[in-house]
């Protein structure tokens, strides 16, 4: 009889090693977890703010003042009745 209450103990013994050690792997994976969606949401709060920054550049890219300076700075194009008076370094500038 004290055989068989030894042997039990041995088998509740490594059934609750099993169990363990299971239980610390499953604490360990979901801190990995945590760690890896607490990264996620940094990366997605920047990733927010370049988008609306990128908004704002649409917006601006998108009004008439801009369009002009580009077509004034890139195009080197003018309005009517206005003259164009070059340095001498050949670069043009717009004059009313």
């Amino acid at each position: 009889m004290r055989k068989v209450l030894k042997g039990k103990n041995l088998i509740f013994l490594l059934l609750g090693g099993i169990f363990l050690i299971g239980f610390v792997k499953q604490e360990i994976a979901l801190n990995d977890i945590k760690k890896d969606i607490s990264t996620k949401k940094t990366e997605l709060q920047q990733l927010k703010d370049k988008n609306k920054i990128l908004e704002e550049k649409i917006k601006i890219a998108n009004t008439d003042e801009y369009i002009e300076t580009l077509a004034r700075e890139r195009l080197d194009m003018v309005k009517p009745g206005e003259e164009v008076i070059k340095d001498k370094k050949g670069d043009s500038n717009s004059k009313n």
